[in-house]
């Protein structure tokens, strides 16, 4: 089981190649409106990245509401326990 510290230094990788931003340093508080490459589509492509890459499956719902990288760790440590 990841911890969500685990999660994090996972996605980091995901959203430099996504976003296209190679020197990004994420933080866990950072959201679309810290960075302006992370606009909507970029949005679905690192959520579909992050689905394959943790092999989780997510409601719209819980998609829809996700603010932050810390609220996307947390939605993924969770969809790795159901």
């Amino acid at each position: 089981m990841n911890t969500k510290d685990e999660i994090f230094q996972e996605l980091i990788p995901i959203f430099k190649s996504v976003l296209n931003l190679p020197d990004l340093e994420l933080r866990g508080d950072h959201s679309a409106r810290d960075i302006d490459a992370w606009d909507s589509l970029n949005h679905a492509i690192l959520i579909g990245e992050a689905r394959k890459h943790f092999d989780v499956n997510f409601k719209l719902r819980d998609v829809l509401a996700l603010k932050t990288v810390d609220d996307l760790c947390e939605l993924i440590l969770c969809s790795k326990s159901e």
